[in-house]
Formats: structure tokens, sequence, C-alpha cells
């Protein structure tokens, strides 16, 4: 009897042992297999929201410098007669039609005073519109000649997607001189969709600039 109860005191430990091991090894591998593959998905999800703003925003950037190489604006810049102002805000006006998304378009002098704005702003105060926009100070501290920023628009409406570009008189010769900007303004509509689109139940979407700084989040307060 006591050959017995020592084996089995022995031989218990063996035979628990590798069964504990074997699942231990199996409980590690099929949470690593489950991290892999949530690792896999929210990669997978944050690529495609990627890739549908660089479409959104390669789009209006290519607008953009359409709308920047036009003759008609390039006449009104050299001209700036009132016939030639009619003309440029006409184009404008067309482009504004075609694409549903854009709010605004305007044409803005050096100092920020706005030349053209389609469609004209109801402004309440008379006050000069570089004191007004609160997205002058961005388009001031332009280095590149483009940029895409999100900024309010106006006294009473939310954050907009601006894309703004240097204007240049005399564009095609070394001499050219900076007019002003050019600015398309658009709902922020593609930011809203990714941030309001959680890839796990406890994540939060966040769209980060390029100075490591929040410019779009689901709770804007």
């Amino acid at each position: 009897m006591k050959l017995k109860a020592t084996l089995l005191v022995y031989m218990l430990p063996l035979l628990v042992l590798p069964v504990a091991a074997l699942g231990y090894l199996a409980y590690h591998f099929s949470t690593t297999l489950q991290q892999q593959l949530l690792y896999q998905h929210v990669s997978k999800q944050l690529q495609l929201q990627q890739q549908q703003l660089n479409e959104f925003l390669n789009f209006h950037q290519t607008r953009l410098s359409v709308l920047s190489a036009s003759r008609t604006l390039s006449e009104f810049l050299t001209g700036q007669s009132a016939e030639q102002q009619v003309a440029a805000q006409s184009i404008f006006e067309k482009f504004l039609s075609q694409d549903h998304n854009i709010r605004a378009i305007r044409l803005l002098k050096l100092n920020g005073d706005e030349q053209i704005s389609v469609p004209t702003m109801q402004s309440s105060p008379p006050r000069p519109d570089r004191f007004r926009n609160e997205y002058f100070s961005v388009l001031q501290g332009m280095i590149d000649d483009y940029i895409i920023f999100v900024a309010h628009d106006g006294d009473n409406s939310g954050l907009q997607l601006f894309f703004a570009r240097k204007i240049y008189t005399n564009e095609q010769n070394a001499n050219r001189q900076l007019w002003g900007y050019l600015l398309i303004v658009t709902e922020p509509t593609p930011f809203i969709a990714a941030v309001n689109t959680p890839i796990t139940p406890n994540s939060v979407n966040l769209i980060i600039n390029r100075t490591a700084t929040i410019a779009y989040a689901a709770n804007q307060a």
C-alpha cells in the first residue's frame, strides 16, 4: 500500500504538469492569434479609412489647382477690372455648382480682405475680413504653396475643411509676385465619417496633423 501511495505521489505531478503546460501553451497561442487577427483587422480598416481620406483630399486639391490655373482668374489678377472680376466670379460659381461638397470659394488679397466670395457671405458687424476670418493666421504662416487645414468659418458655423493655395501674378515668370490666396471650403464629411466610426468598441479615432496635434475628433468641445 505504501508503494502504491508513493508511486501515486510521484506519478501525479508527471501526469498533471504536462497537461497543465499544454493547456497554458494552447491558451497563450490562442490569445496571441486573437491579438494578431485583431491587429490585422485594425490595420486593414485604418488603411481603408486613410485611402478614403486621401482620395477626398487629392480630389479637391486637384480642383483647386485647376481653378488657380484658370485663364479667366489670371486675367483678373493682372487687370482687376470690374468685367474681369465678374467673369472670375462666374468661374467660381460654376465650380461651386459642380460639387455639392464645396460650401464656398474665396479669393483673398494678401492682407486678408476678400476680393471674391462665392456664395456671398452675410456678415453682421462691418469689420475687416482679416479679423473676421479665424483662418487668416494659418494662411499667413503658409510655407508651401498649398495647405489643407480645419478651422471655423464665420461666427456661427462649425469646423470646415479648407484647401488653400497661394496666388501669384506673372505665375509663369521668374519675377512672380504673391497676390493673395485662393480657398475652397468644404464640409469635413470624410473626417466626420472616420472619427465617428471606431474600429473596435473601446477605440477612439483621431485625425492628427503633421505637427502632432489633433486636427479633428468626434468631440470638438
